[in-house]
């Protein structure tokens, strides 16, 4: 199988770095575990804006660190199948993630950079992303998508008869891509 895989909220820890610039720069004190939606706003612009620019911060993106088992899961499916990494980080960040993605050792065939475009207009058989939004969109399309879980995605209801499944971490997202792939 072709797997699309996102980097924020799925390999990338950013939500937390940011919200400490975020808290830092407006002198809030904001939680990961309070944020209930990716452009949460914030004093004139929103948490998805600010962590858009914080992508071009070579400093902000070389300090990210991975989410829990996230290179080992990637490891594990890159034996079996095809992954694609599939981002709308601004197409100004691509070489700092690669170089990211390098220096973690996270396997992966091809890079796309979808900014501005459906990740559900990219050829793939499963998706994995912590956006409701995409996962639905990808779904709609006919093809399974994996709602990898963050707390700004907990009050999405997702149900695998319409094509989406939630993973509460990699363990979960191995499991289902397994049964998506048997």
């Amino acid at each position: 199988m072709k797997i699309l895989v996102d980097v924020d909220g799925v390999l990338a820890d950013a939500a937390k770095p940011a919200l400490a610039w975020v808290n830092y720069q407006y002198g809030t004190k904001l939680r990961v575990s309070c944020l209930r939606e990716y452009n949460q706003p914030l004093k004139g612009t929103d948490i998805g804006e600010v962590l858009r620019t914080l992508m071009e911060d070579e400093g902000f993106v070389r300090h990210l660190s991975m989410i829990f088992y996230a290179k080992w899961a990637m490891w594990a499916l890159y034996e079996f199948h095809r992954l694609t990494i599939i981002t709308m980080r601004p197409t100004c960040a691509d070489h700092l993630t690669k170089w990211w993605l390098y220096r973690k050792r996270i396997p992966y065939a091809e890079y796309v950079n979808c900014e501005g475009r459906s990740k559900s207009d990219f050829d793939g058989d499963v998706l994995i992303d912590d956006s409701e939004a995409n996962c639905m969109e990808f779904a709609a399309t006919g093809r399974p998508a994996i709602l990898f879980d963050q707390p700004w995605n907990r009050r999405a209801l997702v149900y695998p008869e319409d094509g989406i499944h939630r993973a509460w971490g990699w363990h979960d997202a191995l499991d289902i891509v397994s049964h998506l792939a048997a």
